[in-house]
């Protein structure tokens, strides 16, 4: 599982990447349960095309701002990274925390403090690991996924040999070489630190990336991709791919991508997300030239997709979404990349919606988009831009060729971005690329995650300190 760190609202994939209605119904009581109120009366839900049903099984309350999921599946346990408190400058305020739960019943079984500003966490299950980022001291936690407990806190800022003023903006697992990877960034430039997944010692740091760094591991070949954008003043900046070998830390092969647009030659070309189907050999990468042309203000800079071999870094096939795509989740099963755009322009259009692209990695074609409509919710603030949805986090469910994407309505206010009504989880057909239906959850957006053996997805609610426990079953049972 891979969860990535993102800002408020937070950007969260996590791999296994109209109108509404509420949920309607409370939520059912679990043993062991701290269950709250039902999210139907929080407001601000939109109208529906899809009907709704008891999807909910039960909300569980875990700490300040829940962000960051991920599910072990050989303990059958969901942790959930929680930043803690936040000062008004946007700063971390205090310590993190890791909600353990039960990923049957979403009961809470251990609380384990981290880091400062922890939003972000992967699993090594061979390992027996968990690996939180912690954005606010340069760290990582290792966890045992067995007991929750701490075991050792690794530094990947300027003491783990990289440059100084380095934070963690992800953490990504590969189990089968027992290696961590965690991109890191200064706003200037970046630095990837690889750990070994069993000490939490750091075996690699590897600099000289943009700041605009990510990464996503091939884990049946020992590959890591990483990809950047180094910035040239003035002119048009390509986005790259590095093929790297993170046992020895060797750079294989580095190449550019095509230009997303023809923006591209005068502004930065970079990299909103990428992700890796090892069943198939392909990296997926969504680029996109960012300017503020005129143009792109309603809707956001289009994206190029590539679809790319991950042994050789040929482009297979190339098509362009709406909109600035930012996460990718991929379900190996139906062969289907899940890209999901917010409309993310700062001076939107009431008609600005955040869309959801289904593509077929074999042929590179778009299988179906789904729209993702905003809230009617109001504020007592004055809008310098109009409401628009922004998607937080998309996870795959292959049991049944199923995407959750978690987004939540915002406004953009004198104080920055607020939220407006609930959160809510768009179910997509993977197959069609056809929205199933839409949840109301909590509030504020957060890392959505599948427990493919219990059934359940789980989703945080950043603002609520909350998580939602949907069941799987239930959405897809009868559905389109």
């Amino acid at each position: 599982m891979v969860t990535t760190i993102g800002r408020h609202l937070p950007r969260v994939v996590v791999v296994i990447g109209c109108v509404f209605v509420p949920v309607g119904v409370p939520p059912t009581t679990l043993a062991g349960a701290r269950a709250l109120a039902s999210p139907r009366d929080r407001g601000g839900v939109p109208q529906g095309v899809v009907g709704s049903g008891p999807i909910v099984l039960r909300t569980v309350r875990v700490g300040l701002r829940p962000g960051a999921i991920a599910v072990d599946e050989r303990t059958r346990r969901a942790f959930v990274v929680d930043a803690g408190l936040v000062k008004a400058n946007g700063h971390p305020g205090g310590r993190g925390s890791v909600s353990v739960l039960d990923a049957g019943t979403g009961a809470v079984v251990r609380t384990t403090a981290v880091g400062a500003g922890a939003d972000g966490v992967a699993i090594d299950e061979l390992a027996g690991r968990a690996f939180i980022a912690n954005a606010g001291d340069s760290t990582v936690s290792v966890l045992d996924a067995g007991t929750g407990a701490v075991v050792r806190t690794t530094a990947v800022g300027a003491d783990a040999g990289g440059p100084g003023g380095q934070v963690p903006v992800a953490v990504v697992a590969d189990a089968r070489i027992g290696r961590v990877l965690v991109p890191t960034s200064d706003g200037m430039r970046g630095a990837l630190i690889v750990l070994d997944s069993r000490t939490g010692a750091v075996r690699q740091t590897l600099t000289g990336y943009g700041p605009g760094i990510q990464v996503a591991v091939d884990d049946r070949d020992g590959k890591a991709f990483v990809g950047d954008t180094i910035e040239r003043a003035g002119q048009g900046s390509p986005a790259r791919i590095s093929i790297i070998d993170p046992m020895s830390g060797a750079t294989r092969r580095t190449f550019t991508l095509p230009a997303a647009s023809d923006a591209a030659s005068v502004f930065p070309d970079k990299i909103g997300g990428l992700a890796v189907d090892a069943r198939a050999g392909r990296l997926v990468v969504a680029h996109a030239a960012i300017g503020g042309r005129a143009e792109d203000v309603e809707a956001g800079p289009p994206s190029a997709v590539n679809i790319l071999d991950a042994a050789t870094g040929a482009v297979r096939a190339t098509t362009t979404v709406v909109g600035l795509a930012d996460v990718i989740a991929i379900d190996q099963g139906a062969g289907r990349a899940v890209v999901a755009a917010p409309c993310d322009a700062a001076a939107g259009a009431p008609a600005c919606q955040a869309r959801v692209s289904v593509l077929d990695i074999g042929r590179g074609a778009v299988r179906g988009v789904s729209r993702l409509p905003t809230s009617s919710a109001t504020t007592d603030r004055t809008y310098r831009a109009y409401p628009r949805a922004v998607v937080v986090s998309v996870a795959a469910d292959e049991h049944q060729g199923r995407a959750f994407v978690s987004f939540q309505t915002v406004a953009t206010t004198q104080d920055g971005d607020e939220a407006l009504g609930t959160g809510q989880v768009a179910i997509v057909n993977t197959g069609t690329g056809r929205l199933v239906r839409t949840i109301a959850v909590g509030k504020g957006g957060g890392g959505i995650a599948v427990a493919p053996h219990e059934r359940r997805v789980f989703v945080a609610n950043r603002d609520d300190g909350t998580v939602s426990v949907l069941d799987a079953n239930a959405v897809g049972v009868g559905m389109p």
